[in-house]
C-alpha cells in the first residue's frame, strides 16, 4: 500500500506540472531581413548569465532530442525558387506539421517546458499563413487554419515589421511587392493571435529589438509562472 500510495503520488505531481506547464513557448516570425537570427542572438546574450535554459527550435521540432539541438538556418538566397506543391501534397504537407508538433509535444517539449527549458522558435507553423510560396504550400489556407487551429499554441508570439524600405536595405530576396503583401499577411497573423501577437518595430537598432523581446519573454515566463 505504501508503494502504491508513493507511486500514485508521484504520477499526481508529475501531473500537475505537465497540467500547467511552468515554462512559456516563445515563437518570433517576420520576413526575410527582418533580423529574428539577430534578435535571437541578442536575446541570449542578455539571457546568457541566468539560470533559465532555452532549447531554440526552427519550423519543425525534431522527433527525438536524441537528433541533437536544431542547427542553424541556412542562408536561403531564393525562398520562392521551386514551384508550388499539389493540393493533395499540401494537405498532406498539413498532416506532416501536425503530426511532428503533437509527438515532439508529448514525446519531450511538454516535459521540458514543465521542469526544465523555455522553448523559443524561429519561425513556427504559423509562418505558413503569411508566406506559403515558401513552403510550396499549394492548397487554399482555409486548410492550413483549420489544422493549425488544433496545434499546440506558443505563449507569446513576435511579429518583427518595419517598412519595406528597410528590410530591402538589408536583404532583397523577394521583390517590393510581394515583401508588402508579406508585411501586411505577417501583420494579420499578429492580429490573429490577440494578445498573444506582439508587433516588435525591427526597424530599429538591434539593441533595441533584443530589449523589446526580451521584454515580451520576461512578461511571458512572470505569466506562466504565477
Amino acid at each position: 500500500l505504501k508503494t502504491i500510495r508513493g507511486v500514485w503520488s508521484h504520477w499526481h505531481c508529475e501531473w500537475k506540472f505537465h497540467r500547467f506547464l511552468a515554462l512559456p513557448w516563445i515563437g518570433i516570425l517576420g520576413p526575410d531581413g527582418s533580423g529574428k537570427s539577430t534578435a535571437i542572438e541578442n536575446l541570449m546574450k542578455r539571457l546568457k548569465f541566468s539560470r533559465l535554459k532555452i532549447r531554440t527550435i526552427h519550423w519543425l521540432p525534431k522527433l527525438s532530442l536524441d537528433q541533437g539541438v536544431v542547427e542553424k538556418e541556412q542562408v536561403v538566397t531564393d525562398p520562392h525558387a521551386q514551384s508550388a506543391k499539389s493540393a493533395f501534397c499540401s494537405i498532406l504537407q498539413l498532416c506532416k506539421l501536425t503530426f511532428f508538433w503533437w509527438f515532439a509535444s508529448f514525446r519531450y517539449l511538454f516535459h521540458l517546458r514543465a521542469k526544465k527549458e523555455i522553448v523559443l522558435s524561429d519561425r513556427f507553423y504559423s509562418d505558413l499563413l503569411a508566406d506559403p510560396k515558401r513552403y510550396r504550400y499549394g492548397a487554399s489556407l482555409k486548410w492550413a487554419r483549420v489544422f493549425f487551429r488544433w496545434l499546440p499554441k506558443p505563449d507569446k508570439v513576435i511579429v518583427l515589421l518595419t517598412s519595406s524600405e528597410k528590410i530591402l536595405e538589408r536583404k532583397q530576396e523577394v521583390g517590393k511587392d510581394e515583401l508588402e503583401r508579406q508585411l501586411a499577411s505577417y501583420e494579420k497573423v499578429a492580429s490573429d493571435w490577440g494578445e498573444r501577437g506582439i508587433i516588435v518595430d525591427c526597424g530599429n537598432s538591434p539593441d533595441q529589438v533584443a530589449d523589446e523581446v526580451l521584454k515580451v519573454f520576461c512578461k511571458a515566463l512572470r505569466d506562466r509562472t504565477r
